[in-house]
């Protein structure tokens, strides 16, 4: 499954590609919010984690952007940030974001997330098995409504 990274923090692509990559993942980053962009639309990744505080866009209209392209409209959003704040939270899963975790984040909660979002994807039958149109696994929670709920960890990393 092909995760893209987008932070402008060069040290933190680099720490989270190694770990992406080292627990099974194709991994491909962008340092800014076109060449991000650009990527999705030449290869499209599964998974996005978003850093908020980019420096041409911020990630809240990157996410945006990213739902209006046919590339990525499926892709699952995670903003990957250190806005935590619940306004911070909402404001993100009004942009697109399917997911909110604030940084430092735990890498054993986003190992858990991605590796559900995959068990999602796998074939099943010979047909890829897509839920909720590929933006939720399987065990997802819903609220009262019939809505998913959002997946929004503040966490601290320790």
């Amino acid at each position: 499954m092909r995760v893209m990274i987008v932070d402008d923090n060069v040290d933190a692509v680099e720490m989270l590609t190694l770990f992406l990559k080292g627990i099974g993942y194709e991994v491909s980053f962008a340092y800014d919010a076109k060449s991000a962009l650009d990527l999705a639309r030449a290869e499209p990744p599964r998974v996005m984690l978003l850093d908020i505080g980019l420096p041409d866009h911020d990630g809240y209209e990157l996410a945006k952007r990213v739902r209006s392209l046919p590339q990525t409209a499926d892709a699952v959003l995670i903003a990957l940030t250190g806005y935590g704040q619940p306004e911070d939270q909402q404001r993100s899963a009004s942009a697109g974001f399917d997911h909110h975790f604030t940084k430092p984040a735990d890498a054993t909660k986003l190992a858990t997330l991605l590796a559900e979002i995959r068990s999602a994807f796998l074939p099943m039958n010979g047909l890829s098995q897509l839920v909720d149109g590929g933006r939720c696994a399987p065990n997802a929670q819903f609220n009262r409504n019939g809505q998913r709920r959002e997946h929004q960890v503040g966490m601290t990393g320790r």
